[in-house]
């Protein structure tokens, strides 16, 4: 009796454990499945049992000829390849089983997208964010979905409420899911404003300020004539080319547009400053140079 009742009460702790851990791991599936879809393995061709005798062998060396054998291939990463580890003894199984055990062994990282092996060290993992509009998120998870390219390393996971992508795995992995986002022409929300140079030869970058008639008039730079065309606001740059130089060219002793002012006239401060300018403002200047911020992509 006392026997059933145990077996009773280990069925009722079996439902009540199976009932939680089903729950569990629903909501495992659930969070899983914004991230990932089926994951993608190397297929190996062949289960057949291989030996290997390795004699002080390049890491790098034998992983090429070894994947080559299984027709694929391999690209491994610079920090790998200068590392030189070798190998030595004895690798014996199936392919995976090798494969499988010269990563473990060397804490190597694969990714595999279909077509090529990257192969990486552990502290070459990624982890990028991209914040994304509300409406995007469903296109851009059907897309990475129906390509499965995540594994155990390399997933991307979503954020619905807030639209946040994190991106997680190799550098390959994390170049391709990137190339995606900007296929789909999904624009980064958290992309910070880019700055491109611009050579001026015919004319200044930064504001100038000049003195005309007893008055400072500040003509504008070809920086400023753009963010304001686009709507920027305008930004300080300080350095050595950006500090004003007053006029040197030889004055027109009121004979020129400031005149107009003592005829009653309201001079033209602009124009003044222009005529008194002229050949300056017709020389190159190459120390001018513009940086005009771009709006992101």
């Amino acid at each position: 009796m006392l026997h059933v009742t145990n077996t009773n009460k280990l069925k009722t702790f079996r439902a009540s454990f199976q009932s939680l851990a089903f729950s569990g791991c629903a909501l495992l599936l659930v969070l899983t499945l914004t991230a990932t879809a089926q994951a993608r393995t190397i297929p190996f061709q062949t289960e057949a049992q291989y030996s290997y005798r390795l004699e002080d062998k390049l890491l790098g060396d034998f992983l090429q000829s070894f994947m080559a054998e299984q027709g694929y291939q391999v690209v491994i990463s610079e920090q790998i390849l200068a590392k030189g580890q070798r190998l030595n003894g004895i690798r014996k199984g199936t392919p995976d089983e090798i494969f499988t055990s010269i990563l473990n062994t060397n804490n190597l990282v694969p990714y595999f997208d279909g077509s090529k092996v990257y192969l990486y060290q552990l502290s070459e993992m990624l982890q990028r964010y991209v914040a994304v509009a509300g409406e995007d998120i469903r296109p851009l998870k059907q897309a990475i979905l129906s390509m499965g390219l995540h594994d155990a390393h390399n997933f991307t996971g979503f954020n619905n409420g807030t639209g946040l992508v994190s991106i997680s795995g190799t550098p390959a992995y994390v170049d391709q899911i990137q190339g995606i986002i900007h296929a789909l022409n999904i624009k980064n929300l958290n992309a910070a404003s880019e700055f491109q140079y611009f050579a001026l030869k015919h004319a200044w970058a930064t504001d100038r300020v000049f003195t005309v008639g007893g008055r400072e008039v500040t003509i504008p730079g070809v920086a400023t004539i753009l963010r304001q065309a686009i709507g920027e606001q305008p930004t300080t740059f300080s350095s050595h080319w950006d500090e004003a130089t007053p006029s040197q060219s030889e004055s027109l002793k009121g004979k020129g547009m400031a005149a107009l002012g003592k005829a009653g006239e309201k001079a033209n401060p602009v124009l003044a400053a222009a005529q008194t300018q002229k050949n300056e403002n017709t020389q190159v200047d190459h120390q001018g140079p513009a940086f005009i911020p771009e709006r992101p992509t």
